[in-house]
This record gives structure tokens, C-alpha cells and sequence, in this order.
């Protein structure tokens, strides 16, 4: 029954726009008593529906949005103190509207109260995506060799030698592999990536693979290198937070994902294609090469894209998505 559905909700209160964050106390929907009666055929179907509405508002008040978790703390330093206030605003009108019907006895649940709360999740949902869009747009400005310049990459394997990110990455197509360890079509697609990889490499060609973990634990993300003989390179465990970054700057929402890239001799770089696991999948059935791995045509800095690829400092917001982020 919704009315012993219990739903953990919390506000983000940013002083001087995203400082800190505290949780509010839960809020119990629970249905003020009354007599006794039968719940029609209508009265189940509105109970269904403000049941969906509470597990969409739990992604949308935690601390911070689903949304955003992916990002760490990231995000936090590309919104605006207005945006963040525009968006808890929609979030406090949806922890209001769930307060209000936590004291509706069900023979009060009528469709007017179904609609006023499932168009105060959409608001919130709305206003949660505009702030992560404005944070994904403003980390896609930063001049790429500002992000990566003066780090080094590390073995996914683990040890070896860690190398500058000058050295592995100028004048090369570069794929951005964002992978975990617990997600299984990660592992199901990770041999493909491999083949093509160590076929490349064979060739001679200025191509480079570069994994992108979202692993919280390094060891299960050591033996998972290892498992699939991942001979390429990583975003060091001990700078994870530029792993955070990236996912911002590419606005990726879900693994595997692979984002091609070409890095020219100076270091700036331009987005090829974000459909990269697809074209490996493509070229491992046997249906042809992807452009960017037939030739390195159309060279060009940041945001000079060409040949159908896509800037990496963006001037049009990321295509607006579902809050909710999908793994795999």
C-alpha cells in the first residue's frame, strides 16, 4: 500500500551557490485514518500512479539529485548561485506536494491531487536537468589542454610506468572508454574494444585507448583490466576526480561509452564521434571501419569540428534527457 511507502527526501542548501548541503527530515507518507472502505477499480489506478511519482521524486531529492552523482563534485564549480536557487525552489514545491498528500485520507485521492503531483516531479526533473545541462555546457568550454595538460596516465593493468598525457595522447586518435567493473555489458563489450585495439597498435596507427573508470573499488577494477588483457591506458586511480570531469565534459550518462577523439600535435581536441561503442561493435561484426579509425582526415583544433564530428567546447547545451540515468 503507497501509504506505508516511505520516502527519504532531501534538499541541497547551497550558501554562496553550492557550499553545502544538510537533509531535511524524512517525510512518512502515510494516509490520515479513516473508515473503513473499498478502494474502487479508479482509487487503485490513482494509488498506482502516485506510486510511480514517489520512486521518480526519491532520484530527484537526494543529496545531490541522481542526476548529478555521477559527476561528484564537479559539477559543483560550472552552475550559477541562481540556478542552484531555481532548482531547489522546484524541488522544495515537490517535498511540499508529497508532504500534503501524506495527509489525505485515500478517499481524498482524487485525480486533481495525482496531476498536481506528478507535474511537480516533472518541474523538478526539468530543473534538475537544466542545472546539470548548464554544468555540462560550461566544462565542455574548458580548453581541453587546460584539463589535461601536465598529468599522467597510468597501466589499467595496474604498476608501470605512468605516462604524460602529452606523450600518450598528442597527434593521436584518442578513444575515451568510460567502463566499470560491475557493469556487465562493460564486460561484454570490453573483448571488442580489446580486438580492435591490439589490431590498431599492430598496424602502427596514432590511436590510443583510454579508460575512464566509474569503479569505486581499485582492486575489482585491477582484475577486470587484467580479465580482458586491457593493455591500454588509464586516468590514474589517485585522480579520479578527473574521471568525474570528463563524464561532465563528454555529458556522459550511462557505460560503456566510448568517445573518439583526435588530439592534434599542440594538444587541443575535437570530439569524432560519441557513438564510438556502437562503430566497434559495427567493425567487429564485420561491417566496415568507422572513419576515424581509417584515417585521421580533416585535422583540426577545438572547435573546429569537420568530417561530422562534434566540438569538444560545444556552443548549443547538450541535448536535454531523462533525469534518471540508465547503466548499461
Amino acid at each position: 500500500m503507497w501509504q506505508r511507502r516511505l520516502a527519504r527526501v532531501a534538499t541541497a542548501s547551497m550558501a554562496g551557490g553550492v557550499a553545502a548541503y544538510h537533509l531535511r527530515p524524512t517525510v512518512q507518507l502515510q494516509a490520515a485514518p479513516d473508515r473503513a472502505q473499498l478502494v474502487t477499480g479508479e482509487q487503485q489506478m490513482r494509488l498506482q500512479l502516485l506510486g510511480q511519482a514517489v520512486q521518480q521524486a526519491q532520484g530527484l531529492l537526494t543529496d545531490p539529485p541522481v542526476a548529478l552523482q555521477r559527476f561528484g563534485k564537479a559539477w559543483m564549480q560550472y552552475v550559477q548561485p541562481d540556478e542552484v536557487q531555481s532548482c531547489n525552489l522546484a524541488r522544495d514545491t515537490l517535498r511540499a506536494a508529497l508532504t500534503d498528500i501524506s495527509k489525505l485520507p485515500v478517499s481524498s485521492i482524487d485525480d486533481e491531487v495525482v496531476t498536481r503531483v506528478h507535474m511537480a516531479v516533472r518541474a523538478a526533473g526539468a530543473a534538475v536537468e537544466r542545472l546539470r545541462a548548464a554544468a555540462a555546457l560550461r566544462a565542455a568550454r574548458r580548453p581541453w589542454h587546460g584539463l589535461m595538460g601536465g598529468r599522467t596516465l597510468e597501466p589499467a593493468q595496474g604498476g608501470g610506468v605512468r605516462v604524460p598525457t602529452e606523450a600518450a595522447l598528442h597527434g593521436k586518435t584518442v578513444l575515451l572508454y568510460f567502463t566499470a567493473s560491475w557493469c556487465p555489458p562493460c564486460r561484454r563489450f570490453s573483448p571488442a574494444l580489446v580486438a580492435l585495439y591490439e589490431a590498431a597498435k599492430a598496424e602502427g596507427s596514432a590511436f590510443e585507448v583510454v579508460m575512464v573508470p566509474w569503479d569505486h573499488d581499485e582492486q575489482a577494477l585491477r582484475q577486470y583490466a587484467r580479465t580482458h588483457d586491457m593493455r591500454w591506458l588509464a586516468v590514474s586511480w589517485e585522480d579520479r576526480e578527473l574521471a568525474d570531469e570528463l563524464s561532465l565534459r563528454l555529458d556522459v550518462r550511462h557505460v560503456p561509452t566510448v568517445v573518439v577523439l583526435d588530439v592534434d600535435a599542440a594538444g587541443a581536441a575535437r570530439v569524432l564521434s560519441t557513438e564510438g561503442r556502437t562503430e566497434v561493435l559495427e567493425h567487429a561484426a564485420g561491417r566496415g571501419a568507422p572513419a576515424w579509425l581509417r584515417g585521421r582526415e580533416g585535422k583540426g583544433g577545438e572547435g573546429g569540428a569537420t568530417g561530422g564530428g562534434r566540438a569538444v567546447a560545444e556552443s548549443t547545451p547538450p541535448p536535454a534527457s531523462l533525469w534518471r540515468r540508465v547503466f548499461g
